[in-house]
């Protein structure tokens, strides 16, 4: 299976877990998920008052360094986090 395909296939995976990732690890996966499909973050930091957005935006922007090897570092969180899904 080719590192896109297996990726596609985790990414898949992830929307059927059976329990809720912790909040670190969703923001891991989003922040690798981001970086791994849209590039470098391209859109400006939320505002102080919006706590949610703004740890999106800093879990994506702590990605970027991590260009071209960031599909296989979501897959090896994904395993980590022992993302389970319904057979």
């Amino acid at each position: 299976m080719s590192l896109q395909a297996e990726f596609e296939r985790v990414a898949d995976d992830v929307k059927k877990v059976k329990s809720r990732p912790s909040d670190q690890e969703l923001l891991d996966m989003y922040g690798l998920y981001k970086q791994a499909i849209f590039g470098d973050i391209n859109i400006d930091k939320p505002g102080m008052l919006d706590m949610k957005g703004k740890a999106k935006w800093e879990a994506w922007d702590s990605r970027k360094v991590e260009a071209g090897g960031v599909r296989s570092v979501c897959l090896r969180i994904a395993t980590r986090a022992q993302v389970r899904t319904e057979d």
